[in-house]
């Protein structure tokens, strides 16, 4: 069943009934093969999605040539925000939204357009991973408003 967002005030609201995911993080990536992609920062030239609900973990990486879609067990990997950081990727963790109720856009099918799209981010100016880690991170202070995930510290280990 698919559930349509509810029009909300506060366009950054997260809308309490729109999945299971409790969890969402965002990471970030230096290496890529694609030749095109050396003109953008460095350590930020990919990023990907994880999905936790506390029990599975989905991860959504969106490559140039296709989406791999990988649905993990939570116990797999105890904090998954730690592994991606040991492993020297830029981790951020943040939230589903619900998204106002317009069409985006044309864009170009990027890594961080699709996850813009699952997260619910209308941020027209957000064009690479580097915008999208910067947009995150002002915006992270907004978990500890949202009513999904609970309470979250927002020490420098988060972001």
């Amino acid at each position: 069943m698919i559930s349509v967002p509810a029009r909300s005030r506060n366009r950054w609201e997260t809308e309490p009934g729109r999945g299971r995911w409790r969890r969402a993080l965002v990471v970030f990536c230096g290496g890529s093969r694609v030749w095109w992609l050396r003109f953008l920062k460095r350590g930020y030239r990919h990023c990907f999605l994880v999905l936790d609900d506390g029990e599975h973990r989905l991860v959504l990486d969106p490559l140039s040539h296709v989406t791999e879609v990988a649905l993990h067990p939570a116990a797999s990997t105890p904090d998954p925000a730690a592994f991606y950081r040991e492993q020297g990727h830029a981790v951020v963790e943040t939230f589903l939204r619900a998204p106002p109720l317009r069409a985006l856009p044309w864009r170009p099918f990027t890594c961080v357009e699709a996850v813009k799209r699952v997260l619910g981010i209308h941020a027209g100016g957000v064009l690479t991973p580097w915008q999208l880690f910067r947009f995150l991170s002002r915006n992270a202070p907004c978990l500890e408003k949202n009513p999904m995930i609970g309470k979250i510290s927002l020490t420098s280990g988060n972001i």
